[in-house]
């Protein structure tokens, strides 16, 4: 039977962002397939980032890690779920979930995690002669996790996210249905040290290490994934207890 001794819920506000989605009509008129890479790699979820304009690398996260820096699992001690909603703009939306737990004795912590962003459904399109018809899309993101971390002493814990990204595009055009879509494998690696009161971490994310494995056709074709290599850290004052400051570079 598991015991969940901490829950934690976050409904994240609206941010002003912009859509980190190709526009969905080409310079005919032509509706056309996204062309960015996986968008769903680009944006954030947990509250405690975002509140932070973003920050993730040297914030401790917990079960969060999952899907910022996978290290900050490391210092997680309970049983934890996450459950987030972030409308982004107009239509588009996306949400998270997951779950983690220590794995008892020294064998460190886990957690799994899934991600999804709706971009609404666009059903204004246009033939090549730019004229309207009956159709519609529908384009959506998923990613999926499993995430790993372990204390190394005390101060210094290492995490590893292994996850999976899916792009797709719906078509619905005078009754047919096509579906466009694209996926790939990545891995992210994460460290972070805190000193003993934690009120000062540091940490070093590398991301999307991995390769894009069924893509889009001919001219949408991505080439690759978006890697991120960046450190970061958060700091409280000692006569400000309630105060974070945070920064990534």
């Amino acid at each position: 039977m598991i015991a969940f001794r901490s829950i934690s819920i976050f409904i994240i506000s609206i941010t002003s962002v912009s859509i980190p989605f190709s526009n969905i009509r080409d310079i005919n008129g032509q509706y056309s397939i996204p062309t960015r890479h996986f968008p769903i790699l680009k944006l954030q979820y947990d509250a405690k980032s975002v509140s932070m304009g973003g920050v993730k690398i040297g914030m401790p996260n917990n079960i969060f890690g999952a899907i910022s820096n996978p290290a900050a699992l490391g210092y997680m001690n309970s049983n934890q779920v996450m459950i987030t909603y972030k409308p982004i703009i107009l239509d588009v939306k996306g949400g998270a979930i997951g779950y983690g737990q220590p794995l008892g004795g020294n064998y460190g912590n886990w957690a799994i995690s899934f991600l999804y962003i709706s971009y609404g459904v666009f059903d204004n399109l246009l033939d090549e002669n730019k004229n309207r018809i009956k159709g519609s899309l529908h384009p959506y993101s998923i990613e999926g996790g499993v995430s790993w971390a372990k204390l190394i002493g005390s101060s210094l814990s290492a995490g590893i996210t292994l996850k999976g990204m899916y792009d797709m595009l719906s078509e619905g055009v005078d009754g047919e249905i096509n579906d466009f879509s694209a996926d790939g494998f990545a891995v992210d690696m994460g460290f972070q040290y805190r000193s003993e009161s934690s009120r000062l971490i540091y940490g070093l994310l590398i991301q999307n290490i991995g390769f894009v494995r069924s893509n889009f056709e001919d001219e949408f074709r991505m080439k690759g994934l978006p890697l991120n290599i960046a450190s970061g850290f958060s700091l409280i004052f000692r006569n400000f207890p309630r105060v974070r400051i945070a920064m990534d570079f």
